[in-house]
């Protein structure tokens, strides 16, 4: 699978594994989300982009931070999605022109209470920091 950048590699292995789809059916977006989605849902976005450097010279390798957050209605289900998306990330390899590596950080959790709203909703993110070289 070659992709263009490092969110299209992620959401495509979001969109096509299995315990993934199992929580969240296709709901699996880039960011922004679309207005009223249902819930449970991921939301993907890259956050952050470093060229790598060594001993003061650049490397050829991009440092790619992107976020992938659960939204949902449910504490346990917002930590079974985020283990789910943890599974399906852990230890791949990205091919954006030549493999590189996948590290996965988190859950981290959080709650929230929209404005003029009695309703909870828990999002949790997954960090996934990806390398690839640069082209």
């Amino acid at each position: 699978m070659l992709v263009r950048s490092a969110e299209e590699y992620l959401l495509e292995l979001l969109r096509t594994n299995a315990d993934v789809v199992y929580h969240v059916r296709d709901r699996v977006y880039a960011v922004p989300a679309p207005p009223d989605v249902a819930l449970p849902c991921l939301v993907c976005e890259r956050i952050d982009t470093d060229d790598v450097q060594y001993q003061g010279g650049r490397t050829g390798l991009v440092q790619a931070t992107c976020q992938v957050t659960v939204w949902s209605y449910s504490y346990s289900e917002a930590m079974q999605v985020a283990a789910a998306v943890r599974r399906c990330l852990a230890g791949r390899h990205i091919v954006l022109g030549k493999a590189v590596a996948i590290v996965v950080d988190g859950p981290a959790i959080e709650v929230q209470v929209p404005d003029g709203s009695d309703v909870a909703l828990y999002s949790a993110s997954v960090t996934a920091r990806t390398w690839y070289v640069e082209d």
